[in-house]
Parts: C-alpha cells; sequence; structure tokens
C-alpha cells in the first residue's frame, strides 16, 4: 500500500472520528438541558407540596371552630409564609418563562440541528463506503 493511500484511508478514518464525536457532543449537550428541566419541575413540586400543606393545616384548623385569637394569629403567620412561597413560585415561574423562550429559540436551532445531523449521517454512510471502496482495491488482487 502506498503512503497516498495510507494517507487517504486516515483522512477518512479521522473525518468519521471527528464527525462522530460532534454528535456525541451534541448528545451531552441535548442531555443536560432535560436533566434541567427535571430540577426545575422537582423543585416546583416540592414547593407546590409545601403551599398545600399549610393550606391544609388552615383548612382542618378552620373545621374544628376553635378560633381564638392565638389561633387567628397562627393562620395569619401560616398564610404570611404561604405568600411568599408563592412569591418564591411567581419567580421561578418568571423565570422558567424566560427559560422556555430560550430553549424554544435553542429548539428551532436544534431542529436545524438534527437536519444537519441528517445530512452528517448520511456523509458518514456515503464516507464509509469510500473507506470499504479504497479497502477492496486494496486488497483486490
Amino acid at each position: 500500500m502506498s503512503s497516498q493511500q495510507q494517507s487517504h484511508i486516515a483522512n477518512l478514518v479521522n473525518q468519521l472520528l471527528d464527525t462522530v464525536h460532534q454528535q456525541q457532543l451534541q448528545a451531552d449537550q441535548n442531555n443536560q438541558v432535560t436533566l434541567s428541566q427535571a430540577s426545575t419541575a422537582q423543585s416546583d413540586r416540592q414547593r407546590l407540596d409545601q403551599i398545600i400543606q399549610g393550606l391544609t393545616q388552615i383548612k382542618n384548623g378552620l373545621t374544628n371552630n376553635n378560633l381564638t385569637v392565638a389561633t387567628l394569629q397562627s393562620y395569619q403567620s401560616q398564610a404570611e409564609q404561604i405568600e411568599g412561597q408563592l412569591r418564591q413560585q411567581i419567580r421561578e415561574t418568571d423565570n422558567q418563562i424566560t427559560q422556555g423562550l430560550q430553549q424554544a429559540v435553542a429548539a428551532l436551532a436544534q431542529a436545524q440541528g438534527a437536519m444537519l445531523d441528517s445530512q452528517t449521517y448520511t456523509t458518514l454512510e456515503q464516507m464509509i463506503a469510500d473507506l470499504n471502496t479504497t479497502l477492496d482495491r486494496l486488497l483486490a488482487p
């Protein structure tokens, strides 16, 4: 095998490796976005569980018809805590809106990237075919 043929094969393999590494990086980025979304959803769920718990305590207390000044002050304190939690949820939701809009733009870019990925895989397939053709020629008697 000539050095030119070896160089040609090495170039094809390097191009294949570079392209596959790029695809691997894109997959890693997609995974990171998904993990971030799951983390945000979990935080939201925990905050909402706390709000439900506080409101349920007030509701249960009201059914006991034991409305003393101390009880009403306790409910007021709980209501203020819930209000703070709701303010935090509003801030988080506003952040999610911003992130959602950013992700929408990223999704459009990702769709474009997926189209390019499809072309890349077709190119990879052709490059492998070229590599096989080159190897077949070298192995032919």
